[in-house]
């Protein structure tokens, strides 16, 4: 599914709200590479430290990023995670909905206004490829076109 062997994942979420049915592909790519790490032995390591500060700190290149992390961050995030996401790697954004409240403009807050930023600057980007999938609070799959 991508070329690297590096899965970061911003935020230790995979529960019942994502849904092995609504997003299989990107579940199953996540679970086995946890197993293959798992199974060498010495790959997971726990980080426990702001977000940012975390990414700024690995190499990568990353092969998957979930986040699932403050929304308010959501596009910082997502400008420190794609210079180190490998040729058609993925990332995946949780809430991307946020429960319809990235549609009403009278919602003014940090959260809603960095998750509309995001979808903005996603669409606008020539150097991915995404889609948003509508289950439940929205998922939005990032997919880095490959570089050459």
């Amino acid at each position: 599914m991508t070329k690297a062997d590096l899965v970061e994942q911003v935020a230790v979420v995979i529960g019942p709200r994502v849904t092995k049915r609504a997003c299989g592909l990107v579940v199953d790519a996540f679970l086995d590479a946890v197993k293959d790490a798992l199974a060498r032995g010495d790959r997971i390591e726990l980080r426990l430290a702001p977000a940012l500060e975390t990414i700024a700190s690995l190499d990568g290149p990353f092969g998957f990023v979930f986040v699932d992390a403050d929304k308010g961050n959501y596009p910082a995030y997502y400008d420190a995670v794609l210079p180190k996401l490998a040729d058609g790697g993925l990332i995946a954004f949780d809430n991307v909905l946020w429960s319809g409240r990235v549609l009403d403009d009278e919602d003014q807050t940090v959260d809603t206004k960095a998750i509309r930023a995001l979808n903005e600057q996603l669409a606008r980007d020539d150097r991915i490829e995404c889609v948003m999938l509508t289950v439940r609070d929205g998922l939005t799959l990032v997919r880095r076109r490959d570089s050459r």
